[in-house]
Formats: structure tokens, sequence, C-alpha cells
């Protein structure tokens, strides 16, 4: 408790050596104060000197100087210019850091090999889209306790999301620990979760990857429904011939199940039958999702 208390007196006075009157809960600025799970996030991210390692969130740095006493590069990413603007003076003597004041869901990653990460709650699921994009050996991230209950959930439960399937296909996901709201200045409303992410080879062509997230966002607006419904009044609305989507739709497998129930797997499947059967009558996949009519 001591400790924490020390880091809260220490945010501070950072907050006050660079003008910055408070942080801002709304933006998702609430600092881990707890050492012992910074130094739990190194230990199980096993940064090396080889190791290019993306932080996204870095706040006022007191993860990214950790993860600078090991790494051989650190890409800290901050949106907020004043923090950004903090974190530069407070990591300058530190060659291999580089602080980039960008939002990082909009901006482009640099090579790395390794993401350790407090994210920011709001930024959560379009930060994990945008790294199940990229190739790398490992993420340690700090999450919502609920958003990473959802990367962990089953077909069949309400947690049960297109992110969730792609993440199944493509990562093994394990919670390492649960984080209470204690452990971080300001003190937000809830609970937190360290999760370890690590690549596996997905059971897909890296070029089916596209078609496959095409069709999850179509599916998953209406997961509690038969999948043979949902892209039925899907491609009439597209392709506008109403007898040959039934007789597309009819050949897919497992079109009688209710989408929320299918296996990740089994989503593959679909997208491999689907994208063969356009093909077989000469309807490119990218006419069909991407609003062009037939």
């Amino acid at each position: 408790m001591k400790n924490q208390e020390n880091a809260i007196e220490e945010i501070k006075a950072l907050l006050k050596k660079h003008s910055i009157p408070y942080l801002r809960k709304a933006l998702g600025q609430n600092l881990l104060i707890d050492f012992s799970i910074l130094e739990k996030q190194i230990i199980l991210a096993n940064i090396t000197s080889k190791d290019k390692v993306l932080e996204i969130g870095a706040g006022l740095g007191t993860l990214t100087k950790k993860l600078a006493e090991k790494a051989g590069k650190v890409y800290a990413f901050e949106a907020d210019k004043k923090l950004a603007h903090a974190l530069k003076k407070e990591v300058s003597l530190i060659s291999h850091v580089e602080v980039i004041a960008e939002d990082a869901v909009k901006t482009s990653f640099p090579p790395f090999n390794k993401c350790v990460s407090n994210l920011p709650y709001l930024i959560s699921t379009p930060i994990m889209f945008k790294l199940l994009k990229h190739d790398f050996e490992q993420a340690v991230l700090m999450l919502q306790k609920e958003f990473a209950e959802k990367l962990v959930s089953k077909p069949g439960s309400k947690d049960y999301s297109r992110l969730k399937v792609l993440a199944s296909l493509k990562t093994k996901i394990e919670t390492a620990q649960i984080v209470p709201k204690t452990a971080f200045y300001p003190v937000p409303k809830v609970d937190s979760a360290l999760v370890v992410i690590n690549p596996i080879k997905p059971p897909f062509e890296k070029d089916l990857e596209e078609q496959l997230e095409d069709l999850l966002k179509v599916l998953f607006s209406r997961k509690s429904r038969k999948l043979r419904k949902v892209l039925r009044n899907f491609l009439n609305k597209k392709i506008q011939d109403k007898a040959f989507t039934k007789k597309i739709v009819s050949k897919l497998p497992y079109s009688e199940e209710r989408i929320k129930f299918l296996q990740p797997v089994q989503f593959v499947n679909i997208t491999k039958t689907l994208l063969q059967l356009l093909e077989e009558v000469e309807i490119g996949w990218e006419n069909v999702f991407f609003g062009t009519k037939i």
C-alpha cells in the first residue's frame, strides 16, 4: 500500500512538473501504480535486447522505462499531446525509446515483434482488430476485465463476437491475472485483467482473411438468427434474385445453425464454400460485399 501511495505522489509530481492539471479518466488515462504488476508484465513478455516492443497508451512512461531496461527498441504511442510532450522529456536520455504522439488506431504501426501495453479501455476493440492483422511473437496486454472475458468467451454466450472468432483462429489467449481497480490512479470504475496473447497458425490461407472478416461483419449483425436467414436476406439485397440466392444458401454448410453457436473454424468453412459458389457463377466477392449491385 505504501508503494502505491508513493507511486501516486510521483505521478502528481510529474503532472505538476509538466503543467498537466489532471489525468482524464474519460479518455482512459488511468495509470498503473502497482509496480509488482509492471514487473510481471515484463517477465511474461520475456523481453530481451533483440525485441522491438510496441506500447500503446504510454502515459507518463512508467511501463515505457521498464521496457527500455530490457528491450532493444521501444515504440511508445501516446495520443494525448500534453502527455506525449511530457513523456518525450522523461525518456529524452533513452536513445532506443521513440515516442509517437499519434492515435495508435489511425496510425500505422512501426515494425515490432512484441506488444506490451496498458490499453486505454476505449480503444481496446480497434487495437485488437489491428494487432490481429500484424505478425508478432507475443502480446501482454492490460484490458478491462469485461473485455478480456469476451476474448475467452464460448460459442453461444452473450459475449461471443466476431473479434472472438478472429482472435481464436489466429491466437491463443490466456488470462494471467485479474487486476483490481485500486491498482490504478485515478481509480477506474471496473477491474482489469492481464492477458497473454500468443499467435498460432490459422486454419486458412492469408488471402482468405479479408473475405472471412467481411462475412463475420454480416453474420454477427444478427448472431441470434439462423445462418440461412441472415445470409439469404443479405444476398437478396445485393444480388436481387431470390431464387438464385436461395439456391446458393442451400449449399452452404451449417445453414440451419444459429450463428452464435457456430465454432470459429466453421466460419472458415462457410467462407470457403460461399467464395467457391460465387466464383462458379462468376460473381465477384467484392461485388457482393462492397455494395455493388449485380
